[in-house]
């Protein structure tokens, strides 16, 4: 006879069986993004099928318990991801194709002595077992966070993050004795390893009011 049923390909790609009683593990993998900026990590997370991948768990902490979030993850800031198919256009990358919702990214300080593969590996391992002790996750199963070594070479945040999110992490990262904006239009190393070029950072910075500037705060 036939078989009448097909099988769901992409559900297979997304779950595996693990144990006798039937637990499945869902897979995520997690996708450092280099950029220029020497003082940060980009993780993207994202499923076997291309959609966003589950971050409910690591969400919530950075919402409620951004200190703890610190301390575990190293994380420093949950921003939208940029979709980068044309950068030049400052809008955000959707969860999935059709999706309404943007999707977001873990903006982690970087340690001058790790390498990509190191912090990928460990963050990996960070999220799979924070997540299977909470109960953010789906009933009867299990999530897996499997690091995915990028190819891609460094680029420019701009390339990865709104402007407004740019701005939001040069304070961030640089403005803890109050940061002006003529502070960073004059800092060709920021503008550089944020924008591209200095020119393109002054083109950013020089749209901005003073009430935007304020505004994008920490």
């Amino acid at each position: 006879k036939k078989m009448k049923l097909k099988p769901d390909i992409n559900m297979l790609k997304r779950t595996l069986p693990t144990s006798p009683i039937g637990k499945k593990t869902f897979i995520t993998n997690v996708k450092l993004l280099e950029v220029n900026e020497d003082n940060i990590w980009i993780i993207e997370l994202e499923k076997p099928d291309g959609a966003a991948g589950f971050m409910k768990p690591l969400s919530d902490l950075i919402k409620t318990k951004p200190a703890i979030a610190l301390d575990m993850f190293h994380v420093i800031s949950l921003m939208k991801r940029k979709n980068d198919e044309n950068v030049n256009e400052d809008v955000p990358k959707m969860q999935s194709e059709g999706s309404m919702w943007p999707r977001l990214v873990f903006v982690c300080f970087k340690d001058s002595e790790e390498s990509p593969d190191k912090f990928g590996n460990w963050m990996a391992n960070q999220l799979t077992n924070f997540s299977n002790q909470t109960d953010s996750g789906y009933l009867g199963s299990q999530n897996l966070y499997v690091y995915q070594k990028s190819v891609i070479e460094p680029k420019p945040v701009y390339h990865y993050l709104l402007t407004k999110d740019c701005i939001n992490l040069i304070k961030k990262i640089y403005g803890t004795g109050g940061i002006t904006k003529e502070d960073v239009m004059n800092d060709d190393m920021i503008l550089t390893n944020f924008f591209g070029s200095v020119e393109k950072g002054r083109s950013k910075l020089d749209m901005l009011t003073e009430t935007q500037w304020q505004y994008y705060s920490l």
